[in-house]
């Protein structure tokens, strides 16, 4: 059994709406003791898309060990008191922080990732997926050989999971999972729910294609199950299976602590 990556995923991480003191001192901590490869981050990491939280945000990532692969989500975007902002220049604040490329990718041993934008002014909490990031997605896994472990991170849901209750996705969502599953994806990391959950989902292939939604890391916006409660996942993807451990958080210890442990084999 041969392990070819370690990822630290984290979302929402919401600078502006920090749940504990503290909380972004010992995730910094957790996650440089434990030894990742990359640290994916899918979006929400402010609350109101402003300077300030933008700067402390950098703060926080500039802590990390580990490389770094980021991408926007809706509240990264200008709010709708500036319409003229969000409709023009949704993610101008992001882009200065974190740079200006809206599609991203992390390769190592077997293992390739890509990270798109899902996030956009024109949309209140939803996602959309524009053509040429459809495009990007799929030229970027075509490429990709038999035996690449492929996973797919953007902000928001392709599906509505039934354990999660009705909740916003991706417009046009059917259509491009019906895509995402023929190039052949593994595993996408998602967040935006506030709810940390792992679902294994049938997609027709002798692979698996699994979703994992991670907890909001360090806000206090945790929803119905999660209320109050943070997440964040670490990935160790191996040469016959991968697992997903969701660690939460315990304010009076100061500590985040293993949850669950889901386990995939990565052949059928």
């Amino acid at each position: 059994m041969i392990r070819a990556l370690r990822i630290a995923h984290l979302s929402d991480i919401h600078f502006g709406r920090i749940a504990h003191p503290g909380i972004v001192e010992d995730i910094i901590e957790d996650v440089n003791n434990a030894g990742v490869d990359l640290i994916a981050i899918s979006g929400d990491l402010t609350q109101r898309a402003i300077p300030r939280q933008f700067q402390a945000c950098m703060e926080m990532l500039n802590e990390f060990t580990s490389p770094l692969l980021v991408v926007p989500g809706n509240h990264d975007v200008f709010p709708w008191w500036r319409p003229i902002s969000r409709l023009s220049k949704p993610l101008s604040m992001f882009k200065k922080y974190l740079g200006s490329d809206m599609i991203r990718s992390f390769e190592m041993d077997g293992v390739a990732i890509l990270g798109v934008n899902s996030a956009h002014g024109k949309t209140i909490k939803g996602g959309r997926l524009e053509p040429e990031i459809s495009e990007a997605i799929k030229t970027y896994f075509s490429s990709k050989g038999n035996g690449v472990f492929k996973i797919l991170m953007l902000h928001h849901h392709l599906k509505q999971i039934k354990a999660l209750m009705p909740h916003d996705i991706v417009q046009d969502a059917d259509r491009h999972l019906k895509e995402i599953i023929q190039h052949g994806i593994n595993l996408i990391l998602c967040g935006h729910v506030h709810i940390s959950h792992v679902e294994s989902l049938d997609s027709q292939n002798d692979a698996p294609f699994v979703i994992a939604s991670a907890g909001t890391a360090t806000s206090s916006r945790g929803r119905r199950s999660n209320r109050r409660k943070n997440y964040y996942n670490i990935i160790d993807i191996f040469d016959t299976h991968f697992t997903i451990e969701e660690r939460r958080y315990n304010s009076n210890e100061r500590l985040f602590n293993p949850k669950r442990t889901t386990q995939f084999d990565r052949s059928k």
